[in-house]
């Protein structure tokens, strides 16, 4: 091999010769190189894979309470009412001490004050047998008679035994109301006219020597028909209306009335 490298010498190094083995060189590397291999990338998705969640909410397992049922509000009963039912028909004397009209003053003073004719209708506060019966408060009466054309209303009456136009009537007590008073002859002026007397002083008026009674003369009309009201203004109610009829008796002297239960 030597000796054919100098023999050979001039060819081998010249450009042919130096192209020839560079040629020879590069062949053999490439029949004999191993390719490496070259990992493959993975293929690119669009689509996105999520991983589930799962939430798990905690479970509490208590026991069932019945609600206890919300009372309900009573109203608190109503108050028993009055009874009021008519009695009779009266006719005592009665005698005016200022503004309240006695049935009765002190034995020897019959001659001091003036003394009346009266018609006074009894009224009661009744029982029930199974029924509470509660008092009559603060009452006021007033007497209506039916004209043809129009209702004349005297009121409010006065009372016996006060000088109020107002009374209270406990249950199994009665009441008097005056309808219509006549002035004995002595202190009448106009004499022998009946009169129906209209109270002007309430319960909360109590000033001294104040005249509060006025005297309607009460017309002869023939016979009409009348009612008997009684009214409590606390409450704005009627209590009771009684109907009745009033009519003149004696050769139209003297008025009678009548009421029904």
């Amino acid at each position: 091999m030597r000796d054919w490298i100098v023999q050979n010498r001039q060819w081998l190094f010249s450009g042919a010769g130096i192209s020839i083995i560079g040629a020879s060189l590069w062949l053999l590397k490439k029949l004999f190189r191993v390719e490496p291999k070259t990992p493959q990338p993975a293929p690119i998705s669009n689509s996105v894979v999520q991983a589930p969640v799962i939430s798990v909410a905690p479970v509490f397992n208590l026991p069932h309470v019945e609600a206890s049922p919300q009372p309900v509000p009573q109203k608190p009963p109503a108050p028993p009412e009055p009874n009021l039912v008519f009695c009779q028909i009266q006719s005592p004397h009665l005698y005016r001490v200022m503004d309240e009209f006695c049935a009765r003053v002190s034995q020897g003073m019959e001659n001091s004050f003036p003394r009346f004719h009266g018609i006074v209708a009894e009224i009661m506060n009744a029982s029930k047998p199974v029924a509470a019966v509660g008092p009559a408060r603060n009452i006021k009466a007033e007497l209506a008679i039916q004209l043809d054309d129009r209702e004349e209303i005297f009121g409010p009456l006065a009372w016996t035994d006060t000088n109020c136009n107002t009374v209270s009537i406990e249950m199994g007590n009665t009441a008097h109301i005056i309808l219509a008073a006549f002035l004995a002859s002595r202190f009448a002026n106009p004499p022998g006219e009946w009169t129906v007397p209209i109270n002007r002083r309430p319960r909360t008026d109590v000033l001294p020597g104040a005249n509060k009674i006025e005297l309607r003369r009460l017309e002869k009309r023939g016979e009409v028909s009348v009612q008997l009201r009684i009214l409590q203004p606390e409450s704005g109610k009627t209590l009771r209306i009684f109907e009745g009829l009033c009519r003149w008796g004696n050769n139209d002297q003297e008025p009678e009335f009548m009421f029904g239960p």
